[in-house]
């Protein structure tokens, strides 16, 4: 388990200032909702699960980088680096079910995210996170 460096981080709080001055944006979203398609299609056998990583890596920094938040995005460029010097994998979606599930969060953020519905994506990244924080 890895601890959270702030208490309760709130990153749906600055989607909601981000959608409150206009700065998260429609082409924000289609990236996340183009990430969101790219990673479905990455879970054919054909891919590795280092393919489903790097786009969950991508979904993240771009979730991170729509909050306009330097601090969380330089956080996730920090960890991100750590972990791939280190040599470690990130975590590994262990059954097909973890990785639907997985999916089905992600699309359903950017859903909420697209119809600025901050506290059903606040809702569902929360799971989300907790998940893979518990691996």
């Amino acid at each position: 388990m890895i601890p959270f460096i702030v208490s309760k981080p709130d990153p749906i709080n600055l989607f909601e200032q981000a959608f409150q001055y206009g700065v998260m944006n429609r082409i924000d979203i289609r990236e996340l909702s183009e990430l969101v398609d790219e990673f479905a299609a990455s879970t054919l056998p054909v891919n590795s699960v280092r393919d489903q990583d790097l786009i969950e890596l991508d979904f993240h920094r771009t979730l991170l980088e729509a909050s306009h938040n330097t601090m969380l995005i330089r956080m996730h460029q920090v960890l991100s680096e750590f972990f791939s010097r280190a040599g470690k994998e990130f975590p590994e979606w262990e059954t097909r079910q973890q990785t639907c599930r997985g999916l089905w969060e992600h699309r359903s953020i950017t859903e909420a995210l697209k119809l600025k519905n901050a506290e059903r994506a606040r809702m569902i990244l929360s799971g989300h996170l907790e998940e893979l924080i518990a691996e």
